[in-house]
């Protein structure tokens, strides 16, 4: 599998370490940097320019990127990267060199240890790394100036050399001895292949199947710090976090193959659950944050996950009714206002749909995808309660959602769709702002909607130069004067929408039309890569090209669209 470095940062399950090679500036220069991507996407991380240098002179070199190396090639040298271990990047060259420069900030400095190992000390991303040299000739670079180097250079080279990079927090354990390079290659190399073997091998679209399956993996951090269980993180490009309704795709995709993995993102927020029933919207493994959160659609995610793998759930049904009335309680509790028993959102980045027209004046704002999230959380809620004989549960949970469903449909219903109201001086103003596509989310109430309603909607999506476009559908309005091809939800479309829409359409009994979304969804994959979002009318990846939940998507789309046709 060749990979491009441009678009998915090199790295390995588990591991905080990432490289990535940018094109733009950056505070070393252009090139290739290794990273730590510890503490979130408040920093980028980088560490360590890494460049290339025959005869004394920087080089440019090709880039050959596999799951378990990198190498460089230049004009008569090489050099190859791997990270051996979670905390441990091993590198091998001949014919040239390779220097190593700190990101340099305050009290940065590289220090002289025995053996000639020499550590680098980076204040500002609270880590280190001993350099080990193996083999060949080392030059340290290191002016002082009263409490700091002003510049830290490792150069390391001769017809071969070979060097590690240890990374750790707080005191460097040496090594006895080191595995043969060739050695740690191949097992990095067999742990991927038993990774990808676990995934079905779909008719159509391999080789996206196969880069989506390897986004999973290297996308994975273990359990560090806040993150109680192994994360994974949206990207290790730029968005280094796990975020609370990204994770839920993730687990849906993970489900049949790797069940415990696919727990863990949802038990990663269960247990720093706020006794609110509030989830973080985020966590690291430095903190998690509680600023905004996202919709309740854990109950929809987890009883899809069930559905897929019932036995895998037989001893987790109480845990998952705690977590779940605990988040349901939390939208009814404490964001309702008095005298008014709808929930509501506070800010668009409650909603997942950061920068809807929706929101477009504000908050707070009750819509009716949130109100369809809880509906269908809460009918979840009363299923759980009957299989754990909470007999009072069963029928508090049904006649709630009965109740919302009521609400939804009178006083969210214009005729023509479902509208969302602003929370203005006590008054409840209809968002007359944009046409944004998330107005369309209550499809997922399948056949709870009356038939007219559906009807009316589908007929909705399926209106010519709206929402439906050849690679699937835009997030706002083609027609809106908000339309925006890289207008983040204001026009792109986005990977959870598409999975949200072609369930609610199978559900509701569209099915064609959900293989037909599904189809055009894959082949906007095929089209623009694993992008964080795309440009609905010419499906070229936007954004971030390596994000786990568009590989999450495809995964599913691609292997149940093939089981929905055989």
């Amino acid at each position: 599998m060749k990979i491009n470095i441009e678009n998915i940062s090199f790295s390995r399950y588990g591991s905080f370490l990432s490289v990535s090679y940018y094109k733009e500036e950056k505070e070393l220069g252009k090139g290739l940097y290794i990273r730590n991507i510890r503490g979130g996407d408040e920093d980028s991380g980088d560490f360590l320019l890494a460049e290339m240098l025959e005869d004394g002179v920087l080089v440019n070199y090709g880039i050959d990127m596999e799951p378990e190396r990198l190498k460089l090639t230049g004009k008569k040298g090489e050099i190859e990267l791997i990270i051996s271990e979670k905390n441990e990047i091993r590198i091998r060259g001949k014919n040239c060199s390779l220097r190593l420069t700190l990101n340099n900030q305050s009290y940065d400095h590289i220090i002289s240890h025995e053996n000639n190992n020499w550590e680098f000390n980076s204040y500002s991303k609270h880590i280190k790394s001993m350099f080990v040299p193996l083999s060949g000739k080392t030059v340290i670079t290191a002016p002082w100036n009263e409490e700091r180097s002003e510049k830290v250079q490792a150069e390391i080279c001769g017809e071969s050399f070979e060097c590690v990079l240890h990374f750790y927090k707080s005191v460097y354990l040496p090594k006895e001895k080191y595995k043969d390079f060739d050695l740690s290659l191949e097992e990095i190399k067999k742990e991927f292949s038993a990774w990808l073997e676990s995934f079905p091998v779909p008719v159509k679209y391999k080789e996206e199947n196969a880069l989506a399956a390897y986004v999973l993996w290297n996308n994975t951090v273990y359990s560090e710090g806040v993150l109680t269980h192994d994360a994974v993180y949206m990207s290790k490009n730029w968005m280094t976090n796990i975020w609370s309704w990204d994770n839920c795709f993730v687990a849906m995709a993970l489900i049949e193959n790797h069940p415990e993995l696919a727990w863990a993102q949802l038990e990663a927020f269960y247990s720093l659950q706020d006794e609110s029933g509030l989830f973080p919207d985020y966590i690291n493994d430095r903190y998690a944050s509680f600023s905004c959160c996202k919709p309740p659609v854990h109950g929809w995610a987890v009883k899809y996950m069930y559905e897929k793998n019932p036995e895998f759930f037989k001893d987790k049904l109480e845990m998952i009714y705690n977590m779940l009335s605990g988040w349901t309680n939390f939208w009814l509790t404490y964001r309702t206002h008095k005298n008014d028993p709808i929930p509501k959102y506070y800010h668009g980045n409650d909603s997942g749909w950061d920068n809807s027209t929706v929101f477009h004046d504000g908050g707070p704002l009750e819509s009716p995808d949130l109100i369809s999230f809880l509906i269908l959380q809460m009918n979840y809620l009363s299923e759980l309660a009957k299989e754990l004989s909470l007999n009072d549960k069963t029928e508090f949970w049904k006649n709630k959602s009965n109740e919302f469903l009521k609400i939804l449909i009178n006083e969210f219903w214009n005729g023509e769709k479902f509208i969302s109201k602003k929370i203005e001086n006590n008054k409840k103003i209809p968002v007359t702002k944009g046409d944004s596509l998330i107005s369309y989310i209550p499809l997922i109430l399948g056949k709870l909607l009356p038939e007219n309603i559906s009807d009316k909607m589908i007929s909705g999506l399926k209106e010519d130069g709206r929402f439906l476009t050849d690679y699937g559908l835009a997030t706002e309005s083609l027609k809106s004067p908000f339309y925006n091809s890289d207008g983040y939800w204001r026009g792109p479309i986005w990977a959870p929408v598409m999975m949200l829409m072609t369930d609610a359409l199978y559900r509701t009994g569209e099915i064609e039309f959900s293989k037909e979304l599904s189809a055009r969804y894959l082949n906007l994959v095929h089209t623009g890569g694993l992008a964080e979002n795309f440009d609905a009318k010419t499906g070229k990846g936007l954004r971030d090209k390596g994000f786990a939940w568009t590989s999450a998507v495809f995964l599913i789309l691609n292997n149940s669209f093939e089981r929905t046709n055989e």
